[in-house]
């Protein structure tokens, strides 16, 4: 999921993004949505991945488990590696409809 990564939507409003690179080594990955308020909307990701392939789907949800409204939401990807290495992060708008 880091490096260069490509979102698609799904229908149903969910949201898959995947790593179109392996990613090359070991870092911390968050992965979170955003309304246009900035505000956080769910949190996808917060943890330390292994190098390889990941696939993320977000189901439409916010962090309480409520279906969350039609819209424009942002995605925010970032990758620590633990090498201390400059972070790879990725800002990304998607439309969820339902």
């Amino acid at each position: 999921m880091v490096g260069r990564g490509r979102a698609s939507g799904k229908p149903a409003g969910y949201l898959v993004v995947t790593g179109v690179d392996e990613q090359p080594e070991d870092a911390f990955v968050t992965l979170k949505v955003y309304n246009l308020l900035g505000q956080e909307v769910a949190s996808l990701r917060d943890e330390m991945q292994s190098s390889g392939f990941h696939d993320v789907v977000w189901n439409g949800r916010n962090n309480p488990g409520q279906t969350v409204s039609s819209g424009v939401y942002f995605y925010r990807l970032e990758a620590k590696p633990l090498d201390g290495a400059e972070p790879f992060t990725s800002l990304k708008k998607m439309l969820m409809l339902k």
